[in-house]
């Protein structure tokens, strides 16, 4: 019963996330992350933490895929085609380019092992549960901090902000 309702829970997280993207309503996408946090509490409890955080990240990713082939389905085709931008080739240009990477892949990253690390080593678990913790939380987190580094207006603020969250993160692992 318990893994019925985990599945109804991450059903409808996947739910509120597709009708607060379709209304543009922010408040939609934050009841789904309640939703899949409390199916992903729903699975630990039915069958354990190493199923519950396979299924809580799998299972609304499959989910997402109905919802996008009921828009490539549903939707008319777009009949505007739009021309694609003239390639920009300067030094200026690549180097921009270059430095964006640089962040992403590795100060980001960094960041994200820092975090991954201190919230798995906190957590009353083995170690290798925590490796395993690890494993699958830090890519989730890094797509997080990259995204949010990439959509940012103020790129430096952000790299920032996402170095002092990692700095105490850093600083509670060493406690």
């Amino acid at each position: 019963m318990v893994v019925y309702s985990a599945l109804v829970c991450a059903g409808l997280g996947v739910g509120s996330l597709y009708a607060g993207w379709r209304q543009s309503k922010r408040w939609l996408g934050g009841l789904a992350l309640l939703l899949w946090a409390g199916s992903m509490g729903l699975f630990y409890y039915g069958t354990g933490w190493q199923y519950a955080m396979v299924y809580s990240l799998l299972l609304p990713a499959l989910l997402v895929w109905i919802g996008i082939i009921y828009q490539a389905t549903t939707k008319p085709l777009q009949h505007y085609i739009p021309k694609p931008r003239p390639l920009n080739t300067s030094l200026s240009n690549i180097g921009k380019h270059v430095v964006v990477a640089g962040v992403v892949l590795g100060a980001e990253l960094i960041f994200s092992l820092t975090i991954c690390l201190t919230v798995a080593r906190w957590l009353p678990i083995t170690y290798s549960g925590q490796l395993a913790l690890c494993i699958v939380t830090q890519p989730v987190v890094w797509a997080f901090m990259a995204y949010h580094f990439l959509a940012s207006k103020q790129p430096v603020r952000t790299l920032a902000f996402h170095f002092i969250v990692a700095l105490i993160f850093g600083a509670l692992l060493l406690l």
